[in-house]
């Protein structure tokens, strides 16, 4: 027995002592290679009651992801910015404010290359403001424009709508581990919050994976490999993961038009928020990487089930698909290699669409 014990407490202490080699040797490695590891939601974000998560204020640190290693600003209020943003227009400039998941926010990207930054869009008549919040569905970008959004004042407000996975967000009260708040529409849309709390597991792990680079990188490992076993083999996974396959009208499956209406109402009603606000409203959709890729004629097969929905609401829509096609053919890819994100050339066809107006109109799809 007392072998045994000490063999245990050998193997124990052998443990203890590889792991507190390996942080001693990460945290002598540079900040650009191993500095913030881990997801875009678990370190540029904290837990919000009303919200699910929510963007940290000021944060100045590396995102480490699959093949990047891209400088990330958060500003005072948590908006990835290079500066800061007044609440009061005291410019001439024409305000544009961006809401969206990843896509707005920036992943995989550099600051000065996410299209909200003058740098990337290069438009100095016009400021657009990025409430982008990485793993956000229409609901939760609803509540966020609720509760800071209308506080800016602004000319525009753009909805930047991700096909690959708003519409699964919207549906269920827990994403990617993270609890949500979540509607449901019987004749009206009804605001379900009440089981959104903040676990002491989750904080315990927080903090450890927060003050440790080896927990750091084992959760991102484990993340990459859950999210590879998901894309692969969980295509009907109540979480909200882009499938990387080419699609055509007949791959909308059943789980996705349940939540069509839903997302339809839920549009509708910030529209309806931005309007009273003395804004002008309109939806931009994301492309698909894997069609644009494969120079297909058509986008995600979830825009046209959407577009009778939106059109009947009134609601302006328009789809770039056909430019990132063209700088696709012409050999300027508009995405990330290592994932579905718009790399520099991406944001900057993106930017281009929201600043340019007429530029926007050629791309119109509601009617």
């Amino acid at each position: 027995m007392k072998k045994a014990l000490g063999n245990f407490l050998l193997i124990l202490a052998s443990i203890v002592f590889t792991l507190l080699a390996a942080e001693v040797v990460l945290r002598l490695v540079p900040l650009d290679i191993a500095g913030s590891a881990g997801g875009d939601r678990g370190y540029f974000s904290r837990f919000d009651e009303e919200l699910g998560w929510a963007p940290l204020p000021s944060v100045e640190q590396f995102h480490v992801g699959d093949g990047f290693s891209v400088a990330v600003r958060q500003n005072a209020i948590g908006l990835r910015a290079s500066g800061e943003h007044a609440f009061e227009d005291k410019t001439d400039q024409r305000r544009i404010l961006v809401l969206g998941d990843s896509y707005v926010w920036g992943y995989g990207a550099d600051q000065e290359d996410i299209f909200t930054e003058p740098a990337a869009h290069g438009d100095d008549t016009v400021e657009m403001i990025n409430l982008g919040v990485s793993g956000y569905g229409t609901d939760q970008e609803l509540l966020f424009y609720e509760k800071l959004g209308t506080q800016f004042d602004v000319d525009e407000v753009v909805l930047a709508f991700t096909t690959y996975n708003d519409i699964l967000n919207n549906m269920f009260a827990e994403q990617y581990g993270y609890q949500k708040p979540y509607f449901t529409a019987e004749g009206e849309l009804t605001l379900h919050d009440d089981h959104v709390e903040d676990r002491p597991a989750r904080r315990i792990g927080i903090w450890f994976r927060d003050n440790s680079r080896v927990v750091a990188l084992a959760e991102t490992g484990f993340l990459n490999l859950k999210h590879a076993w998901q894309s692969r083999f969980g295509d009907d996974e109540p979480v909200a993961r882009p499938r990387d396959r080419v699609l055509g009208p007949g791959a909308v499956r059943p789980i996705d038009r349940q939540g069509v209406d839903l997302t339809i109402q839920l549009i509708a009603r910030l529209r309806d928020d931005v309007e009273a606000s003395g804004a002008e409203f309109s939806l931009v959709f994301i492309p698909y990487k894997p069609n644009v890729l494969a120079l297909q004629p058509e986008d995600h097969p979830l825009v046209a089930a959407m577009l009778p929905g939106l059109s009947e609401a009134g609601i302006d829509c328009f789809d770039p698909y056909p430019m990132f096609v063209e700088a696709e053919r012409d050999g300027a890819s508009p995405f990330n290699e290592g994932d579905n994100h718009f790399n520099a050339k991406g944001h900057e066809i993106f930017g281009k669409v929201i600043t340019d107006r007429q530029l926007r109109q050629s791309v119109s799809v509601c009617q």
